[in-house]
């Protein structure tokens, strides 16, 4: 097999390339070994591990750990013909079509997710034996899927635990799973009302507790009012990993998947600008007030944003303006080494805390959701 792919047609030679090469590298042993790592061949690179991790399935058909072993090897295979392709010198010949065609990406998983499931004992050799190749995919498919309800019961179960309904939950495919036969992501929504009982029993959950629930893949939690969906939102990443707050595209992918509209940004991204400006003024004034007195001149001071409120505001966006000001205050008269950035870059919408310049950072995020909310009603 090596012999084969060793075989295949590589990469144009680029004389100019060598030429520059030349100019760089005077030493033959240097060029050499520099002209080689530009003329690398990523297609029979990609080949060549796809070989090799067939190789390793032939050596032990019968050794779980070595099929799942090889399956992860396997299903890294995709992300190496992807950069291939992407080398705009892989050759096109004619009457013979792409050297990579895209058929490969599918068939590579494929037999990823069945090496892995064969490895785990989900499949057995004679289900395979006896089975079609579509017949099988559609077990993987379903062994997907119940990974899949299994996480959404867990999770259920968790958030009745504290007193929190599960209003809806959707799985959808997860591209990038770092585990290819759970490449599912589950997406749940909770009552914007229950979301600190909620946000608590997330982040209490331990990996133990997880793993007895028979929680395994992705889940986003977000917030619903109204039928519609809130920036307010949490990641849990499998059963082994901890969790983020959710970004927009992960509001965006809840939305999709429950099939509910999701709240407009329009003052929240005003708020957000509000922010960074006074995370700018107040990292300025930090910076220069630690500065030795031998330096140049200071830092200039950030020119802080004023807001007012338009006609058809609603009523939260004038709470939030008030927040605001009271924070660019609190920026203008604060002592050296107080700074915004950790709270504003670091907090969800929803987190308690004691620390009054957190909560008006918080407090004004609040607002703005609200002010959205109201705008869209």
């Amino acid at each position: 097999m090596a012999s084969a792919i060793a075989a295949l047609p590589g990469l144009p030679f680029d004389p100019q390339l060598a030429d520059a090469l030349s100019d760089q590298y005077p030493h033959a042993n240097d060029f050499d070994r520099n002209v080689r790592e530009a003329m690398r061949d990523q297609s029979k690179a990609a080949l060549d591990h796809i070989a090799g991790c067939i190789l390793q399935v032939a050596r032990d058909l019968s050794n779980e750990s070595n099929l799942t072993g090889a399956g992860f090897r396997l299903a890294d295979g995709v992300k190496r013909l992807n950069e291939a392709r992407s080398d705009a010198r892989l050759p096109d010949f004619a009457g013979v079509g792409p050297l990579l065609p895209d058929e490969l990406d599918g068939l590579v998983t494929f037999c990823a997710r069945l090496l892995i499931a064969r490895g785990r004992g989900l499949i057995k050799s004679y289900e395979i034996q006896a089975s079609s190749p579509a017949e099988i995919e559609s077990r993987i498919a379903a062994i997907m899927m119940e990974s899949g309800e299994h996480s959404i019961a867990a999770l259920t179960q968790r958030l009745a635990e504290h007193g929190v309904a599960l209003q809806d939950a959707a799985v959808s495919v997860w591209t990038d799973a770092p585990d290819p036969l759970v490449a599912i992501q589950v997406s749940g929504a909770v009552r914007v009302e229950s979301w600190q009982a909620a946000e608590e029993a997330v982040r209490e959950w331990s990996i133990a507790e997880k793993e007895s629930a028979g929680f395994a893949t992705r889940a986003t939690l977000a917030t619903v009012a109204s039928g519609t969906i809130i920036q307010i939102g949490i990641n849990i990443w499998n059963a082994t990993a901890g969790f983020t707050l959710a970004t927009q595209p992960d509001f965006e992918r809840v939305a999709n998947a429950l099939q509910h509209p999701l709240l407009p940004t329009i003052y929240q991204e005003l708020a957000d600008e509000l922010l960074q400006n006074l995370v700018t003024a107040s990292s300025n004034m930090v910076r220069s007030e630690k500065r030795p007195p031998d330096w140049p001149t200071k830092i200039a001071p950030t020119r802080l944003t004023n807001v007012d409120l338009r006609a058809g505001d609603p009523a939260p966006w004038e709470t939030a303006l008030d927040t605001y000001r009271e924070l660019r205050d609190r920026v203008l008269t604060q002592t050296p080494g107080d700074t915004l950035a950790g709270a504003v870059s670091n907090l969800a919408p929803s987190v308690s805390t004691q620390s009054p310049l957190i909560e008006l950072v918080a407090n004004l995020r609040l607002a703005a959701m609200d002010a959205d909310l109201a705008g869209s009603s």
